[in-house]
């Protein structure tokens, strides 16, 4: 799928090319790329190689590629993977179940907008934590319930949940443990060494649980993702488009406080 480049001047950055997520169409495939061929249109996710924002990029054999749904545009399929990869990957470990409550304290942005609609499709009852102009989107996309955070602070209520899915780390770890039933789980995004360790060593048996970490990077994840997406079930919310040539602006809308969703970059050449 291309060619790829890491930088080994000591004074330059260590990978001169950045992105993480791609969609696009194979143009060879090695001896090891089992299921794939020239032609076919795919997506997935390079992980801390960070090669992606090129015209061309050679995949490992054992990265996490999936066949792109025939309907599905290329912009689109190229914003399943990271938000929707790690809001499954984080869902599964928690174990979410139908019928289970969970609250999203982070419901917009690129994860947030994929677990809500991720934890719609398993069956969850789910109250998402957002701005007031969100909360719209966020009903839509499957939440029973929205707390705007600028009026509310969910760790004061009475209310409790089976999972606490918290992407905005606005709140700290005693907090949210305390609105989760016995049994509860708590999912940390962003988590730093010292916490993922803690998880870690967390007793087996505690009545809270604590998961934190990153994300895994599995075809498997992809693949599932590519079926909803197909069948119109689930759908990656895409903030802006920007053309290959416009990538500094990208990031810097990217970092900007009022994005909400992915923000995509458009190669300029045409996939066939």
């Amino acid at each position: 799928m291309g060619q790829f480049s890491v930088g080994g001047n000591r004074h330059g950055p260590r990978n001169t090319v950045l992105g993480a997520t791609f969609a696009g169409v194979v143009t060879s495939a090695g001896h090891r790329a089992h299921g794939f061929k020239p032609g076919d249109a795919v997506f997935g996710i390079s992980g801390f190689r960070m090669d992606a924002h090129a015209e061309y990029i050679c995949v490992s054999a054992k990265s996490a590629v999936a066949y792109k749904p025939e309907h599905l545009p290329f912009e689109q399929a190229a914003a399943i993977p990271f938000g929707g990869g790690s809001a499954l990957s984080f869902l599964r470990r928690a174990e979410l179940r139908p019928r289970e409550t969970i609250l999203v304290n982070g419901a917009t942005g690129n994860v947030g907008l994929a677990t809500v609609q991720l934890a719609s499709i398993m069956g969850g009852t789910i109250t998402g934590v957002c701005s007031a102009a969100d909360v719209p989107q966020v009903r839509a996309l499957g939440a029973t319930r929205v707390i705007d955070y600028e009026q509310q602070d969910f760790t004061a209520s009475c209310r409790r949940y089976d999972v606490v899915f918290d992407i905005a780390r606005n709140q700290s770890v005693a907090r949210c443990l305390r609105v989760l039933n016995p049994g509860g789980r708590l999912v940390r995004l962003l988590s730093d060494l010292p916490e993922i360790i803690r998880a870690k060593l967390q007793p087996r048996r505690a009545s809270r649980q604590i998961i934190a970490g990153t994300a895994e990077e599995r075809t498997d994840h992809l693949n599932y993702l590519s079926v909803l997406a197909g069948q119109g079930l689930y759908r990656p919310v895409i903030a802006k488009v920007f053309p290959f040539g416009q990538a500094v602006k990208a990031h810097r809308y990217a970092d900007s406080p009022t994005q909400r969703g992915s923000v995509v970059l458009k190669m300029n050449v045409t996939a066939a």
